[in-house]
């Protein structure tokens, strides 16, 4: 109850707080997620690649970040993989979390990131959470200025890549 209530609030104060506006480093967020992620049984790793800045609020992507690797080990089964890529486009950072788990059908995948919204309800109950995880990702990023997508095949893939938009080079 009480990290429902604590993400609960987390939302709310996403949605109506000032984002703090710094050069982030999203390699680096990913870096420390990683090792502060360790998943017995399961192989988290980042694939090396560009440093990429992004305009935003570190502790608020961060917060984005590590809630898309915490359902990846979720929902990863023992001996499976969660591979984290940092990379960047013309306008945006990007950041891709995949797994090898149970994946999300796809008559579910349009709703995963409306509030309380639980793919598979019995799942859910034995793996915890309340299903606000998701839209904590849609409603930080989406304050960034940047987007949120998600695709899955079912017990093959699921990739969640979060873009935000990259800090200006000039000043």
């Amino acid at each position: 109850m009480v990290n429902l209530i604590n993400s609960l609030l987390y939302l709310a104060s996403s949605e109506e707080d000032a984002l703090r506006s710094n050069k982030v480093s999203l390699r680096k967020i990913a870096m420390d997620l990683v090792k502060s992620h360790l998943a017995p049984g399961r192989m988290v790793v980042l694939e090396d690649g560009l440093p990429v800045i992004a305009a935003g609020d570190s502790g608020k992507i961060e917060t984005a970040v590590s809630n898309l690797i915490d359902n990846s080990v979720k929902y990863t089964r023992e001996g499976g993989k969660i591979t984290i890529r940092v990379g960047k486009t013309d306008c945006y950072g990007t950041v891709e979390v995949t797994d090898d788990g149970i994946g999300i059908p796809p008559e579910d995948l349009p709703h995963v990131f409306e509030r309380f919204y639980r793919s598979d309800k019995a799942r859910s109950r034995s793996t915890g959470g309340a299903g606000i995880g998701l839209s904590i990702v849609k409603s930080v990023v989406e304050a960034h200025g940047g987007r949120v997508e998600a695709e899955s095949t079912p017990n093959v893939r699921t990739t969640f890549r979060i873009y935000l938009p990259l800090a200006s080079t000039a000043g």
